[in-house]
């Protein structure tokens, strides 16, 4: 009689550990997939937060190299995030290259009126080059070679009038600029 209450007890103590368990594991995969809420921050326009949001949901940045200690969807501060730059309340550079982004370079990218270099050399970049790059007008700089992207290039490419540096080498790229 002894010996089946202490396995009786030590039985509702391990489901008990279980469940603890188990609503921890809940808790954690919830606060994962919890959006990011670009409506908390301030020092630069929703539409840029936004864009940012989505470089890193589109290409795997809880996967990047330089994702730990960071900031990137962690704190509200998106100017102190690794790679971007800030000037004026706008991201004027952005460089995440040589840090593993995987996938395809979001639409969204080009809400990031403001910007003047964007460097996502070095990576696995995927799929077309977004027309919407074209948005970028006073883009000096624009590198995304050594990835694997591929299609036509965009004419909307022609719209940035202000571009110094162009670097598409290294991908499946097609087409005339």
């Amino acid at each position: 009689m002894r010996n089946t209450k202490f396995r009786i007890v030590t039985l509702v103590v391990l489901l008990g550990l279980l469940l603890v368990g188990w609503a921890a594991s809940e808790k954690d995969l919830a606060a994962q997939t919890a959006t990011f809420d670009c409506a908390n921050v301030t020092e630069i326009p929703k539409a840029e937060c936004e864009a940012l949001v989505a470089l890193y949901e589109s290409t795997d940045g809880d996967n990047w190299w330089d994702n730990t200690n960071t900031g990137w969807l962690v704190t509200n501060m998106p100017c102190r995030w690794y790679g971007v730059t800030c000037k004026d309340g706008n991201v004027t550079k952005l460089d995440l290259s040589f840090n593993q982004l995987s996938g395809p370079i979001p639409p969204e990218i080009g809400n990031l009126t403001v910007l003047t270099e964007l460097s996502l050399s070095f990576n696995q970049l995927s799929g077309p080059v977004p027309p919407e790059i074209g948005n970028l007008t006073v883009l000096t700089e624009l590198s995304l070679s050594h990835n694997q992207l591929s299609g036509p290039i965009p004419p909307e490419i022609g719209n940035l009038t202000a571009l110094e540096r162009l670097n598409l080498n290294n991908n499946q790229l097609s087409g005339r600029i």
